[in-house]
C-alpha cells in the first residue's frame, strides 16, 4: 500500500501543530502605524501623559515599514493603526484590534457602504441616496465616495447646481453619491467594536456655528449626546455581517421620528475624540481597545510595508 505524504517537504518543513497564543502581557509596547493628523499627534505622542494610566510600557511610531522583532518582543507588541490605510496594510505579528481590509473597503467608501446597507435591508438607516443625477430630489448633498473631513461635500439646491459640480473634480468619473439633505445638527458616535458588537460607545453633538456642512477643526466645540439601545442595535446590524472589530466613528443626523440617519462610517478613531476637552473620553476608548486586543500571530518577515497615510 502506497504511503500518503501530507507534506511533501516534511524533511524540510515538518508538519507541526499551531503554536498556542502567548499569554497576554501585563504591559504592552504600543506601535503607532501611519501618519497622524496634528491634533492626533499631540494627543498620542510618546511623551503624552495620556499613556501613563494605561497598561503600556513603550510607545514607538512607524510611518512606513515595520521591522523584524524577535518572537519574545512580538508577544509584547500591540499594533495601533492610526488611519484607514495603515490599518488596511498593517502587518501581523503581535496584538491588535482593527478591522479587516474587506471591512475597511466596505464602510470606508460611501457608495460601497450604501450598497452594503441596502443589501442588508437597512436602507432606513441612511438618508435616501442616489447615484443617477436625474433621480435626485432637492435640496441634496453631493459627496465624493472616498473623501474625508467633509472635503468636497456640497449642498445642491437644484439640478443646474448639481450638474455644475458633477463636471468637476473630485466627482468626475462617477466617484460620487448624492443623498437627501437632512436638516438639523450633526452627531458623531465613537465606538469600539468586537465581532460586529458595539461594546463601548459615546456620542457628541457638533455645534455647527451656522454651517450647513460640518468642516472639522481643532477647536470645534462639542456637546455630549445620548445614544439609545436602538442606535447601538442599528450600528451592530450594519457592522456584524462584516465581522467588524476595532475602533469606529459614525457621523449621523436625526430624522423627525428620532431615527438615526447615518451619513458615513469611518473605520478608525474619530477626530472629535482628540479635542482637548474630550481627553478623558479618548483615554476610556484606548483602555477598552487595549483590553480587547487580540493575538494576531507571529510575523517572520524582516520588513512588511504598509501604506503610510
Amino acid at each position: 500500500m502506497e504511503d500518503t505524504v501530507s507534506n511533501p517537504l516534511s524533511f524540510i518543513l515538518p508538519n507541526r501543530p499551531a503554536a498556542p497564543d502567548p499569554p497576554r502581557p501585563e504591559r504592552f509596547d504600543i506601535v503607532l502605524l501611519g501618519r497622524f493628523f496634528d491634533d492626533w499627534r499631540r494627543a498620542l505622542e510618546p511623551r503624552s501623559d495620556l499613556w501613563a494610566s494605561l497598561p503600556v510600557r513603550n510607545i514607538t511610531r512607524k510611518r512606513r515599514g515595520l521591522h523584524f522583532a524577535l518572537p519574545s518582543r512580538q508577544s509584547q507588541r500591540l499594533l495601533f493603526p492610526v488611519r484607514e490605510a495603515s490599518a488596511r496594510y498593517a502587518p501581523r505579528g503581535g496584538w491588535g484590534l482593527f478591522p479587516t481590509p474587506e471591512a475597511i473597503a466596505t464602510v470606508g467608501n460611501k457608495l460601497s457602504l450604501w450598497r452594503h446597507v441596502s443589501a442588508a435591508g437597512l436602507s432606513r438607516l441612511m438618508p435616501e441616496t442616489w447615484t443617477a443625477p436625474d433621480e435626485v430630489a432637492f435640496p441634496a448633498v453631493l459627496k465624493p465616495t472616498d473623501g474625508q473631513s467633509s472635503s468636497g461635500v456640497v449642498i445642491c439646491a437644484d439640478a443646474t447646481n448639481l450638474a455644475l459640480h458633477l463636471h468637476s473634480s473630485p466627482y468626475d468619473g462617477g466617484r460620487f453619491v448624492i443623498q437627501r439633505f437632512v436638516p438639523g445638527p450633526e452627531f458623531t458616535l465613537h465606538g469600539i467594536v468586537v465581532d460586529g458588537n458595539l461594546i463601548w460607545s459615546l456620542a457628541y453633538q457638533h455645534i455647527e456655528e451656522g454651517n450647513a456642512i460640518r468642516y472639522p477643526h481643532t477647536s470645534e466645540p462639542t456637546l455630549p449626546a445620548s445614544i439609545s439601545a436602538q442606535d447601538i442595535a442599528d450600528i451592530g446590524a450594519i457592522l456584524r455581517p462584516l465581522s467588524y472589530s476595532g475602533p469606529v466613528n459614525v457621523d449621523y443626523k436625526r430624522l423627525h421620528d428620532g431615527q438615526m440617519a447615518v451619513l458615513e462610517i469611518n473605520p478608525r478613531f474619530g477626530g472629535s475624540l482628540f479635542r482637548p476637552q474630550n481627553r478623558a473620553d479618548l483615554l476610556a476608548a484606548l483602555g477598552v481597545l487595549i483590553a480587547n486586543a487580540r493575538w494576531l500571530g507571529w510575523n517572520p518577515a524582516l520588513r512588511l510595508p504598509f501604506n503610510s497615510q
